[in-house]
């Protein structure tokens, strides 16, 4: 983990990605970008992307704001199957253990606080 910066630009920082591990990827050949820093309590915070694509992924406590890019998360929610828009502005959380499956049409990029 880095130092958590006095300031950044979470639209400008440059992810260094990798493709996303092939038992995880459902449809295309996406990869994932991430720079986390380390919180207070064990926590951490930070930004991910994901290119155009669809994987599926295990989830920890987080919530996060997509700031860039749109796609589709699916997940359950109160026992039912549900899709949800990802576009700038959205909120989401996510808890640990869920299992969601990612369809990202333009790289996705989001800023996440990942609970301790």
């Amino acid at each position: 983990m880095n130092r958590a910066p006095d300031w950044a630009d979470a639209l400008s920082l440059v992810l260094e990605r990798v493709l996303v591990d092939p038992p995880q990827v459902i449809q295309g050949q996406p990869s994932t970008g991430e720079m986390s820093w380390s919180g207070s309590g064990g926590s951490s915070w930070g930004v991910w992307e994901m290119t155009p694509g669809i994987m599926s992924d295990v989830e920890y406590n987080e919530t996060c704001i997509i700031i860039q890019g749109h796609g589709f998360v699916t997940r359950m929610l109160a026992g039912e199957l549900v899709t949800q828009e990802l576009q700038p502005g959205v909120v989401l959380t996510l808890r640990t253990g869920e299992e969601t499956r990612w369809e990202v049409t333009t790289t996705l990029r989001k800023v996440y606080h990942l609970a301790g």
